[in-house]
């Protein structure tokens, strides 16, 4: 609907509905001005004398929300089951044949402030109307090259962005959100995480996948650090992030029968969980 408007002011007042529009929103209904006549109330968040909500249709109406928001990002904890991650130290440059017997944890280098060097989970800012699960898959493979898909609560039960007959097969389900005052110093941010287990399969295909792991985009270098051995100290609340989501991968796979249970996997996941690496709050210097 155009905007209705005080034909003795006109091109003034349509510069304050413009203004009033991006200040305020009611859902449903969005504001116009209208002549002085119309009168008004005396409510301090209600319209001025000669401003009113006209009615749009819902399906196409414009709104703001004027309180602050935080930004958005998504991380993955990715672990690999014994036998499937590379034994190589470092990824960035080259890639390893051998696999390692331990189950492993994937971890980027950040190549940029803040937390500049320090190893993190892969993840990062979502994009403006993209899903959080193809954000989750799509962070992972620009930083670390890995591919997954999104499936679960991620996405509502169907899976999306599933990459192509030839690639792996390692399937990501969303864990939970994080929004603590202060975990980003670039201000506030919240962050819905995601985890999953990279296992063998018949064809190799997940053995040779992350045999390619390497460092890109926002990370100069991915490592898949072994479980069995001490973990390094992480950038922003990672670490509480990972210790949520071993403690959940843990519980699935003892759900699991005892022939589709991996004994390895759970024991190097609970050993992870005790060490010194996982206790207690995050580290807030950044």
């Amino acid at each position: 609907m155009p905007a209705v408007v005080d034909r003795a002011h006109g091109k003034q007042k349509k510069q304050k509905k413009q203004q009033s529009a991006l200040a305020f929103s009611h859902p449903g209904r969005r504001r116009s001005t209208m002549a002085a006549s119309n009168g008004g109330d005396n409510n301090n968040d209600a319209p001025s004398a000669k401003e009113v909500f006209v009615e749009t249709d819902p399906g196409i109406g414009e709104f703001t929300y004027r309180w602050p928001r935080p930004g958005l990002t998504v991380d993955v904890v990715l672990v690999a089951a014994p036998g499937v991650a590379p034994t190589s130290t470092s990824t960035s440059t080259s890639s390893s044949s051998s696999t390692s017997p331990s189950s492993a944890l994937l971890l980027i280098e950040r190549k940029r402030p803040p937390g500049q060097g320090r190893w993190a989970l892969a993840g990062g800012f979502v994009n403006e109307g993209e899903p959080l699960g193809e954000a989750a898959a799509r962070e992972l493979k620009e930083e670390t090259g890995v591919e997954v898909v999104a499936a679960g609560a991620a996405e509502g039960g169907e899976e999306k962005g599933k990459p192509s007959s030839s690639s792996a097969t390692i399937t990501i389900d969303q864990l939970r959100a994080y929004g603590d005052p202060g975990r980003d110093p670039r201000g506030w941010t919240a962050t819905v995480a995601f985890a999953g287990v990279a296992r063998d399969d018949s064809e190799g295909k997940n053995r040779r996948a992350l045999a390619a792991t390497a460092g890109g985009d926002d990370a100069s270098d991915a490592r898949w650090f072994p479980l069995s051995a001490p973990l390094p100290a992480m950038a922003f609340d990672h670490k509480v992030i990972v210790r949520d989501a071993l403690r959940k991968l843990v519980k699935e796979e003892e759900e699991k029968k005892g022939g589709e249970r991996d004994e390895v996997l759970v024991s190097d996941m609970k050993g992870a969980l005790e060490s010194d690496a996982l206790r207690g709050d995050w580290d807030r210097a950044f």
